[in-house]
């Protein structure tokens, strides 16, 4: 299966981020304390810093979280072994095979296994009215340089006795009987490619104390879920390929805290009326997607539960919009 999507440029957002981790280097949370003026981070280096409210938006394994629900926010973990990796084979005629599938996105499943390919997008090419020549050389250094994500899982637990050449290997015997160009897309990767095994875990939402307002969560630290690789079927309407729901209600929930705050500015709301509202629609509408999503990542990985997915009954069919 392929479709398109939009992309979100992770290497941008990167050049800005250790500009961020710099100035926060030394500070993990610690406690919090709460006052009638407010609310106060206190970190291990011994830094205090108050304010008016506190928002945990520091990922799945969230410190603010903790402090607030202790034992409670703690992470399931998924008996699911998911490589993740960016390659960059060095030579066009492999790229250009590897993104054969879909210029942006693709992904293939088989009993017991899941690839899947995200090629990096081409930036700022010359425009073709200056030179053609130019312009092919240019796509030519482009594609061989271009950078794809190459995403192998499949059921089962991590082999801890595996060092990263081992896990190489494994990862191409996986991958060894894949169907084209899913199977060339690991098999090219070179030798001393450093493969690692990312923890696949997740949180059930539940409710929190805010204290009157002054803390909450939003983000990964709020739902923190598995990426949905594949098809589930959401008010009668399979969806495929659908990995941006943490992004997806991330940027939701930042929208909902910016519109809840702007009552409280004009005065239309007390700050723990409109904090509680908004951690209550969170908690509900996080629970039902890391639900879904976590029910997805097994599926994806489970052969007979995937061929009784909404998508293998069905297939798709388009939406009428009409009304919309």
């Amino acid at each position: 299966f392929c479709c398109q999507g939009i992309d979100v440029k992770a290497c941008e957002i990167q050049e800005v981020l250790p500009k961020i981790a710099d100035e926060l280097d030394g500070y993990e949370l610690a406690n919090i304390r709460y006052d009638e003026a407010g609310v106060t981070a206190v970190f291990t280096n011994g830094e205090v810093v108050a304010g008016s409210i506190i928002i945990g938006s520091d990922g799945p394994k969230s410190k603010v979280r903790k402090v607030i629900l202790g034992s409670e926010a703690d992470v399931t973990p998924l008996e699911i072994v998911h490589s993740n990796v960016a390659i960059t084979y060095g030579d066009a005629e492999k790229a250009r095979f590897v993104r054969s599938a879909h210029p942006v996105f693709s992904f293939a499943v088989k009993p017991g296994l899941l690839s899947f390919l995200q090629v990096r997008p081409f930036v700022n090419p010359p425009s073709p009215r200056i030179d053609i020549p130019l312009v092919q050389d240019f796509l030519t250094r482009k594609i061989r340089e271009l950078a794809v994500q190459v995403v192998t899982s499949w059921l089962g637990r991590e082999d801890d006795s595996l060092d990263t050449a081992g896990r190489l290997a494994q990862v191409k015997q996986k991958a060894s009987t894949m169907c084209e160009p899913f199977r060339s897309a690991v098999m090219w990767m070179p030798d001393n490619t450093k493969i690692t095994y990312d923890k696949m875990a997740y949180w059930v939402p539940i409710p929190w104390d805010n204290h009157d307002g002054r803390v909450t969560l939003a983000g990964d630290a709020a739902h923190p879920m598995t990426p949905r690789d594949g098809l589930m079927e959401e008010n009668g309407i399979a969806n495929v390929g659908d990995r941006g729901q943490g992004l997806n209600h991330a940027i939701c929930d930042a929208s909902h805290f910016v519109d809840i705050v702007q009552k409280v500015v004009a005065g239309a709301s007390s700050l723990k009326d409109a904090i509680t509202a908004y951690s209550e629609e969170v908690v509900r509408r996080g629970a039902d997607e890391v639900l879904i999503s976590k029910q997805n990542a097994i599926m994806m990985l489970n052969w007979d539960q995937l061929m009784e997915s909404p998508m293998m009954k069905r297939s798709l069919q388009k939406s009428d919009l009409s009304d919309s």
